[in-house]
């Protein structure tokens, strides 16, 4: 195998890692891709925290709990395959830590972001990050294999490879913002044709 095949090999592990993960944790995956680009050779897109159902900052804090997760879940994939670039590394932990920072992510005797507490706290979700690979190395798998024939696959299809090896429908996803607003237009729509709706007595 040529380093470029290696690379390409460990970008599709990685990228699966992330997708895999947001799937099993309930997170809302768009896209995933394997393209080269200026600044990366693949990415797995998902929501933003604020576009998920629930405005409580318990609520918030618990799905960036899970997306931090799921950013650790990337290269700890690849980890398996083949070693990562420090960059690959260093961009998932950046990113855990901002959703950290951003979110309140933090044990409840940190002093100030970024103390030791805080740090220890990061690494025990990367070392939960590593056990979800392990358990759920089948579906990274496949999710890698068909990512390195397509190149690219839709969340949509990502959650069909991971109920395909489940054997069974995948948990429900965390319910959107929008998908929210629009049941509480129809639950609105609905009381008001019933108010409208003369009523008789026999």
């Amino acid at each position: 195998m040529s380093k470029g095949q290696r690379k390409r090999l460990g970008t599709a592990y990685h990228e699966a890692g992330h997708a895999v993960a947001d799937t099993v944790l309930g997170l809302h995956v768009t896209n995933v891709e394997i393209v080269r680009r200026k600044d990366t050779l693949g990415r797995s897109s998902s929501l933003g925290i604020l576009r998920y159902e629930g405005g409580s900052r318990r609520e918030q804090r618990s799905i960036a709990r899970d997306a931090i997760i799921s950013a650790y879940a990337g290269v700890e994939a690849q980890r398996l395959v083949e070693t990562p670039e420090v960059y690959a590394d260093d961009a998932d932990r950046n990113n855990a830590f901002w959703l950290s920072r951003t979110y309140c992510v933090m044990p409840r005797n940190c002093s100030y972001v970024g103390d030791d507490s805080h740090v220890a706290y990061l690494e025990r979700l990367r070392t939960e990050a590593k056990r979800l690979v392990r358990r759920e190395w089948t579906k990274i798998e496949a999710v890698a294999t068909e990512l390195l024939a397509k190149r690219k696959l839709t969340g949509d299809r990502v959650r069909e490879i991971c109920a395909r090896v489940t054997g069974g429908p995948m948990s429900p996803s965390i319910p959107l913002a929008e998908t929210s607003q629009q049941w509480r237009r129809r639950r609105i729509a609905a009381a008001a044709a019933r108010a409208s709706t003369p009523t008789v007595h026999v």
